[in-house]
C-alpha cells in the first residue's frame, strides 16, 4: 500500500509541464514567464499610447531608412515579446523568435547610431567611429540565435530554452560598451551646446538629462543582460527586459525628435559655416 502511494505521488501531472522540471528550475521558469508577460504588456501599452504619433510619422513625413528602421524595430520587438508557445517543433520556433530578437537588437542600436550622428551633425569622425561600433553590435547580435536552442519539457508540447551564456559574453560586453558610449556622447554634446547658448540651462534640462538618463537605463539593462544567470529556462529572464527597454527608449527619442516635441540646442557655428547641410534629409 505504501509502495503504491509513493509511486503514484512521483508521477508528474501531464497537465502541468513544470512538474517535469526540478523545483529550482521550475521556479526560474515561472519568474521568467511572468517577466516576459510584463514586458509584452509594456510593449502593447507603448504601441497603443503612441498610435496617434505613429500615424503622424507615417503620413506627415517622408518614409526613408530611419523611418523604416523605427517601424520595423517596433514590429520585431512586439513579435519577440509574444515569445514561445506550445508547439511541436520547439527548435524551429526558437530560431524564429531569436531571429526577431536579433533584428530588434540591430535596429535599436541603429536608431541610436542615427541619433548620435544627428546630434553631432554627421561629423565624419563620429559617423565613422560609431558606424564601426554599430557594425560590431550587428555582428555580435547575429551570434544570439546560435547560442540558444529549445527542447520539450518532458512529453509536453511546451518548450524550454537552453542557453549557452558563456558564448554570449562577448555580445553582452559589446552592447554594454555601445550603449555606454551613446549615453556619454549625447550627454556631453547636449551639455556643451546648452552652455554655449545665452539662455539658461533650465529650459534644456529635459533634453540634457531626461533622454541620456533614459539611455542610462539601456546601459543598466545591458549590464543586467551581461550577468544573467545561466541555466535551463523557458525565457532568459533579463533579455526581454533589455530588448523592451531599448526599443521603448530609442523609439521615444526618434519619435519626439522627428515630431518636434522636444526642443534641442543648435550649433550656431556649424550652421553658419555649413548652412543648408544641417541634417537635411536626402542631402550630403
Amino acid at each position: 500500500m505504501n509502495t503504491t502511494s509513493s509511486s503514484t505521488f512521483d508521477v508528474p501531472n501531464p497537465l502541468t509541464p513544470l512538474a517535469y522540471l526540478q523545483p529550482g528550475i521550475a521556479a526560474q521558469v515561472m519568474i521568467g514567464t511572468c517577466i516576459h508577460m510584463g514586458v509584452l504588456g509594456i510593449v502593447v501599452w507603448d504601441a497603443l499610447h503612441n498610435i496617434r504619433n505613429d500615424y503622424l510619422l507615417a503620413t506627415k513625413h517622408r518614409f526613408e531608412m530611419p523611418m523604416a528602421a523605427y517601424f520595423l524595430s517596433r514590429i520585431a520587438c512586439f513579435t519577440y515579446g509574444i515569445g514561445p508557445i506550445p508547439i511541436v517543433h520547439c527548435r524551429r520556433l526558437e530560431l524564429a523568435v531569436n531571429s526577431f530578437l536579433t533584428v530588434s537588437l540591430c535596429l535599436n542600436t541603429l536608431l541610436f547610431y542615427i541619433r548620435v550622428c544627428a546630434v553631432y551633425y554627421n561629423k565624419n569622425t563620429i559617423a565613422l567611429s560609431f558606424g564601426l561600433f554599430w557594425l560590431a553590435t550587428v555582428g555580435m547580435a547575429s551570434l544570439v540565435p546560435r547560442a540558444m536552442t529549445a527542447t520539450h519539457i518532458g512529453p509536453a508540447k511546451h518548450c524550454t530554452e537552453i542557453i549557452d551564456t558563456h558564448s554570449l559574453i562577448p555580445t553582452y560586453l559589446v552592447f554594454f560598451a555601445y550603449d555606454s558610449a551613446v549615453f556619454a556622447a549625447t550627454s556631453n554634446r547636449f551639455y556643451r551646446l546648452y552652455t554655449l547658448e545665452e539662455t539658461s540651462l533650465t529650459g534644456g534640462m529635459r533634453v540634457i538629462f531626461l533622454v541620456p538618463v533614459m539611455q542610462l537605463g539601456i546601459v543598466i539593462g545591458a549590464f543586467c543582460f551581461a550577468v544573467d544567470t545561466p541555466g535551463l529556462v523557458v525565457i532568459s529572464e533579463l533579455v526581454p527586459v533589455h530588448v523592451m527597454l531599448g526599443n521603448v527608449v530609442t523609439c521615444c527619442v526618434f519619435r519626439n525628435t522627428k515630431l518636434g516635441l522636444v526642443r534641442e540646442p543648435v550649433d550656431h557655428d556649424f550652421e553658419s559655416s555649413r548652412g543648408a547641410r544641417v541634417l537635411a534629409p536626402g542631402r550630403g
